[in-house]
């Protein structure tokens, strides 16, 4: 697009107060598959300036995915309701263990450690 397009089409979906960088989501539609992007207008240019750009996104994007599954899955050892993951009924831990194979779940989880990803989300009481 060009600068004038890109500007136009953002106008466009402002007065139609539809969000700048996904596609609209109408009230009549019935979603059960999305797509999930991390590119948008406004970010087009940087995102894509050159393959190792490219490259160093999607090695972030990716540590991001799985930093966020660690944390979904560590949830309730961190809050001390279990000692492991697995033994959380309410969470899927077990299957995905089961999926991707214990070591490459350890890997995982040694390779993007949650730290304090997330810390100020849950109130320390829960």
């Amino acid at each position: 697009m060009t600068d004038e397009q890109r500007s136009a089409a953002l106008v466009e979906r402002r007065r139609h107060q539809q969000p700048p960088h996904s596609v609209p989501h109408r009230l009549d539609e019935v979603r059960t598959t999305y797509l999930v992007t991390a590119a948008c207008f406004e970010h087009a240019a940087v995102i894509g300036k050159s393959p190792e750009r490219m490259a160093q996104f999607e090695s972030e994007l990716v540590g991001l995915v799985y930093a966020t599954i660690n944390y979904v899955l560590h949830n309730a050892v961190k809050h001390g309701y279990v000692d492991k993951w697995t033994q959380w009924p309410y969470c899927n831990a077990s299957d995905y263990v089961e999926s991707v194979g214990r070591e490459k779940a350890l890997q995982i989880w040694k390779s993007y450690p949650i730290n304090d990803y997330g810390n100020d989300w849950d109130p320390a009481e829960l």
